[in-house]
């Protein structure tokens, strides 16, 4: 839940790897960026049984190293990996789910400014525009995104998520 996973290499799975003894997996309100394996840069499900969950989360620029390609999600012999209110550049093509945006997130600044993707300086912020914006699924949000209880919109409403995103900008309901 609510994590960051980038620059990182591996053989399969550059970021996350799944096999049968993993059980189900689920991952929530994820921004998985600028991996590398041989097979599968983001998320690699192995195996029978195996099996994940992903949604609210953005895969981009993860490749597969032994194709070029850009290989985000992929679940082999047998793994099943349901993907919902997520973005991947390939969504509809190769990965089916539900809600899936299938354009760039268009971050900000995803490699900071020594244009390294996974160290401190990213700045992981969505750009004006971004496809991203207003795209996930509320009731996967409700769970990590407390309460308006001090009423920061000043709208009166104490009941409402809290309006405010990282960047402190305040979103229309």
């Amino acid at each position: 839940f609510n994590c960051y996973v980038a620059g990182n290499s591996a053989a399969r799975g550059g970021a996350i790897y799944l096999s049968e003894s993993s059980n189900h997996t689920e991952i929530v309100n994820a921004t998985i960026a600028g991996n590398e394996a041989e097979s599968a840069g983001g998320l690699f499900a192995d195996g029978p049984g195996t099996s994940g969950t992903v949604l609210n989360s953005i895969f981009f620029e993860n490749v597969d190293s032994e194709s070029g390609d850009a290989t985000h999600v992929l679940p082999a012999n047998g793994a099943v990996v349901h993907l919902g209110y997520s973005a991947l550049p390939c969504a509809g093509t190769t990965v089916p789910g539900d809600h899936l945006v299938a354009l760039p997130p268009r971050f900000k600044h995803l490699g900071g400014d020594d244009g390294i993707v996974g160290t401190i300086d990213d700045l992981l912020l969505l750009d004006e525009g971004s496809p991203c914006i207003d795209a996930g699924g509320q009731s996967y949000a409700s769970v990590t995104v407390p309460q308006d209880t001090f009423d920061v919109d000043e709208d009166g409403n104490l009941l409402e998520l809290h309006p405010l995103d990282s960047d402190e900008t305040v979103q229309d309901p």
